[in-house]
């Protein structure tokens, strides 16, 4: 965090006082910080006590984490641990005691597993969950499927963090997940997107190619000079060669990058990134004659 006033990185959190403070001009940043972690209960003798069973504020969950856990223990008897699975069971539904709770709660797990299926980790998925509940509170999810809505949602988020997850992959995990056909659901998820991107006010942003490449430089398990050689084939290229197709383009420089290794061909390439695989072949013929053309 920047000073406002000396503008230096310089800033110390105080636990204490819930402030932030310079340590250069002694400016308080921030006054009274909310502490997002679990609550910490210490005797007068304790330095540090240990910390409730909650774990501080979780968009994920239906109830933010708030609520508490307890598990049966086996070393009780079989009554005792009777009586404490049927407090349990009502424990469990006393935290989603309503219809709208029990929704929440629902949206909530769908999310978990659609993320999962997209690899998406949970701080994306935090924000996803909190988008769905402004979009709950503000009416756009009445009457639309809601799992349409959860892929609109994960689609934006993904594309505004510059994840590069394209409408395809989208449309893939709809069809594994809910058995919805790509070419029955496209059109739909499309204007759904459209109307979520104008009544938030969130522009999706267009991937690069250097957003593929970071990303499909883990898949094929390029080295460091690999990878560098990689974004700097991407940075000699003109700009009309690299956003008339990001993915294609990226396909392309990741064939060039790895020209040297056995495992990367054009056939690899075409399959994992969802090329194809004349189309990326012409790319790769013209990438090289202007980089030979640079030269």
């Amino acid at each position: 965090m920047l000073c406002p006033h000396c503008r230096t990185p310089s800033a110390f959190y105080d636990i204490h006082r819930g402030e932030v403070v310079c340590t250069r001009c002694g400016l308080v940043i921030v006054d009274k910080a909310m502490e997002y972690g679990p609550e910490r209960r210490a005797k007068p003798s304790e330095s540090s006590g240990r910390a409730d069973l909650g774990s501080g504020v979780d968009y994920t969950t239906h109830d933010l984490g708030i609520g508490s856990h307890f598990e049966v223990s086996r070393g009780l008897t079989p009554s005792q641990r009777a009586k404490l699975r049927r407090m349990h069971f009502l424990h469990r539904r006393s935290r989603a005691s309503d219809w709208s709770d029990r929704s929440l709660r629902e949206q909530m797990l769908m999310i978990e597993a659609f993320c999962r299926d997209l690899m998406i980790s949970k701080n994306i998925r935090a924000e996803v969950c909190v988008l769905y509940r402004k979009t709950r509170a503000t009416g756009l999810t009445v009457g639309r499927d809601s799992r349409i809505v959860l892929a609109a949602l994960v689609f934006l988020v993904a594309r505004n963090r510059g994840l590069p997850r394209t409408e395809k992959e989208i449309l893939r995990a709809l069809d594994s997940r809910y058995g919805l056909k790509p070419r029955r659901t496209v059109k739909v998820l499309r204007k759904t997107v459209k109307l979520f991107s104008r009544k938030l006010g969130i522009t999706p942003h267009r991937m690069s190619c250097a957003d593929y490449i970071a990303k499909f430089s883990a898949v094929f398990r390029f080295s460091r000079l690999e990878r560098e050689r990689a974004n700097k084939i991407c940075s000699q290229l003109a700009p009309r060669l690299k956003h008339k197709s990001p993915r294609l383009a990226a396909a392309a420089v990741l064939y060039l990058a790895g020209k040297n290794r056995e495992d990367i061909t054009m056939q690899r390439i075409s399959d994992l990134m969802g090329v194809g695989l004349a189309s990326l072949s012409l790319t790769v013929k013209s990438f090289r004659e202007h980089l030979a053309a640079e030269r």
